[in-house]
């Protein structure tokens, strides 16, 4: 009877439960649990407890609270829109950041997550900010088509994080280079492209790399907000891009509209279709979807497929005596993947096994 009211289920490796996809949404609810174990469900009488009022308001209220991408076309134009905030929380919490980089760091992995939409199942796309000067030497954000994305940022030692409300005033990334790279199913190496950033404008960092490189005019807004703590209240942001033989003038009337301060508010109360309808001409929104419901939808959320298995793989590539150099000097070699801040011990004895 459970399994009666479920249309499908969804199995992650990186989850130690069985995910359900509710009959009366179509989307993952990953907050509903069901853990199995010696071959019997467990936790069924909580889950027949439930009513139908209480597990409709849950799922209400997580498919609200969700990170997630919409992606739909017009006569002319394709779109996205974004919200990544518990994202770019988990990546703030991950590394310790405080505000300033965590908004660079959000904005980044925002970027790639919208590329990598145009792609297919498990291709990626990858993004590195070197920088020349100023408080951060290196941003790097990896997103998989499937809604997976990670990142970190390089702070310099002379970098002073300050807290407060004014966080963001005064500072500035400086100048540096923006390299993009895709990794693509029938390409046996990544295309990659780079372009300057200058003044550490991201939004038009990408929009340089999308029309000198994939030659697609394009207009982005990247937006993050902090509270008086100067923790991410908001994070997310708005792609937009011609498609072949559109007007050559249709983007700027666009970026205009998307540069405005006035489509924040829409982008801070997830208002998708009315951001939209903010932005777009009056003839292109004639041919898109009158609901979200009708737009193409990826779950997003902060995840590294990192393991112990992985760097027990890695260092037993290395020859044996410069193993047995490492594990001389230390009986547990200490490992930390930089993209996810995840720590792992390892020994001797676990390449042993």
């Amino acid at each position: 009877r459970i399994f009666g009211i479920f249309r499908s289920i969804s199995i992650r490796s990186r989850c130690n439960t069985m995910n359900f996809i509710a009959l009366s949404s179509g989307i993952p609810f990953r907050s509903f649990p069901i853990a199995f174990g010696g071959g019997k469900l467990k936790n069924v009488r909580n889950f027949s407890n439930k009513t139908n009022e209480n597990f409709k308001e849950e799922l209400r209220r997580s498919l609200k609270e969700r990170d997630i991408l919409y992606q739909s076309f017009s006569k002319n134009l394709r779109f996205v829109v974004l919200y990544n905030t518990k994202t770019t929380q988990t990546a703030s919490k991950r590394h310790s950041l405080s505000a300033f980089p965590s908004s660079l760091l959000g904005k980044t992995m925002a970027s790639v997550s919208m590329l990598s939409s145009f792609l297919e199942g498990e291709e990626r796309v990858k993004a590195r900010i070197s920088m020349n000067g100023g408080p951060f030497s290196l941003i790097e954000a990896e997103s998989i088509h499937v809604g997976e994305v990670k990142g970190f940022i390089q702070e310099r030692s002379n970098y002073n994080p300050f807290e407060g409300k004014d966080i963001m005033k005064n500072l500035e990334l400086g100048d540096g280079s923006l390299s993009v790279s895709k990794i693509l199913y029938n390409n046996s190496n990544p295309l990659t492209s780079t372009v300057e950033l200058t003044g550490g404008n991201l939004s038009k960092g990408f929009e340089n790399y999308l029309e000198l490189s994939d030659q697609i005019p394009s207009a982005l807004r990247l937006e993050t907000a902090f509270d008086d703590q100067g923790k991410v209240s908001f994070s997310g942001g708005i792609l937009v891009q011609t498609m072949p033989f559109a007007p050559s003038n249709l983007i700027d009337h666009i970026r205009d509209k998307i540069k405005s301060d006035s489509i924040v508010p829409l982008l801070h109360s997830r208002s998708t279709l009315e951001l939209l309808k903010s932005v777009l001409p009056q003839n292109e929104l004639e041919s898109i979807p009158s609901s979200t419901d009708q737009m193409k939808k990826i779950r997003v959320d902060f995840h590294c497929r990192c393991s112990k298995e992985n760097f027990l793989k890695a260092i037993s590539t290395l020859p044996p005596s410069q193993i047995e150099e490492i594990f001389a000097k230390d009986e547990v070699l200490h490992a930390n993947c930089h993209h996810c801040n995840q720590n792992y011990d390892i020994q001797l004895k676990d390449l042993s096994s």
